[in-house]
């Protein structure tokens, strides 16, 4: 799975298991639960290189905190039913985001109702006299 989820930049794959061997120590069960196992590797493989925040360049997003974080929010149950089934290699998009855990808690938490679905995500930048529909 590791080799097979993308490419990493730089050919930084020494990084991205470095990162995925501290996962595994850090949460064990990562080798028994496949949602676990698809988070580490993509985590592993999109911070082999810093995931700067997009807000301020100087601050470098953590590998471990973005783990947490999505696995967390998996068994909370606040994630769109399409993170559960994603591959590592789908998952590599989501956890390689620029945005804080805040930010994203702020995103969530904002986005209106009717447009927290799948196939409306990517319409959340259309507005109308203004406002955001």
């Amino acid at each position: 799975m590791f080799m097979t989820s993308g490419d990493v930049d730089d050919n930084r794959y020494e990084e991205a298991l470095m990162i995925f061997r501290n996962l595994i120590l850090q949460d064990p069960e990562i080798k028994n639960d496949p949602l676990r196992l698809r988070l580490a590797v993509a985590t592993s493989l999109a911070h082999s290189t810093p995931v700067v925040s997009g807000a301020c360049s100087r601050n470098v997003i953590g590998w471990m905190s973005t783990y947490q974080s999505y696995l967390r929010w998996s068994k909370e149950g606040v994630l769109l039913s399409q993170f559960y089934s994603g591959t590592a290699w789908h998952l590599r998009f989501v956890v390689a985001s620029r945005q804080t855990e805040e930010e994203k808690i702020w995103a969530r938490q904002n986005t209106p109702k009717k447009r927290a679905t799948p196939s409306k995500i990517g319409d959340l930048n259309k507005r109308k006299n203004g406002i955001l529909q």
